[in-house]
């Protein structure tokens, strides 16, 4: 499984909002490093989607299976290929027309998608702990607040950036706790 999707630690680009989490406990075929060297180990994947300095929005599916959900013309090392699935088909219909492509033929089943509309980014405050709170090391702190989104969206996740922490947790992602349609504001 490991060769197949990249599991993410953190993201480390401003703005990356994730799609989906899937976490799976595995036996014997979890990468340890960065070589060729297996074991057991838990990994989480997410689908994640940013929009680039450029304007450009960036979906990173972390994985070749997703072109294997799209249809069933390939090799697949685990055995028969499987169907194609239409949700899979659906969300990259959307998100193609988010990035302003549409299909000259669309498949049955499937509904031709409208980019979105919404450019105004949603609004985050911190309501706790207060600017400029002193923590002391090795403390366990609750950050809280509000974020909202008046463009027509839903937020899909806050970004809080922190100074002075521990190495490697300079930034973390939070989802909201909503659920979010098939169409959702891209909370940059």
């Amino acid at each position: 499984m490991s060769g197949m999707w990249t599991p993410t630690m953190a993201s480390g680009l401003r703005g990356t909002f994730r799609l989906s989490t899937t976490t799976a406990s595995l036996t014997s075929d979890f990468l340890l490093d960065y070589g060729a060297t297996y074991g057991a180990g838990t990994a989480t994947h997410h689908l994640v989607m940013y929009r680039a300095p450029s304007g450009a929005l960036v979906f990173g599916a972390g994985t070749v299976q997703w072109a294997w959900g799209l249809n069933s013309n390939h090799d697949d090392p685990f055995g028969d290929p499987q169907p194609p699935d239409p949700n899979m088909q659906q969300a990259t219909v959307n998100l193609f027309a988010d990035m302003g492509v549409q299909p000259a033929t669309l498949q049955s089943g499937l509904l031709l998608a409208s980019a979105s509309t919404d450019k105004t980014p949603p609004v985050s405050t911190i309501v706790s702990p207060t600017s400029g709170t002193t923590v002391a090391t090795s403390s366990v702190v609750t950050i809280s607040g509000t974020a909202t989104d008046s463009g027509g969206g839903v937020v899909a996740g806050v970004e809080i950036s922190a100074m002075g922490v521990a190495p490697g947790i300079r930034r973390m992602v939070a989802p909201v706790g909503v659920t979010c349609g098939p169409r959702r504001r891209l909370g940059l």
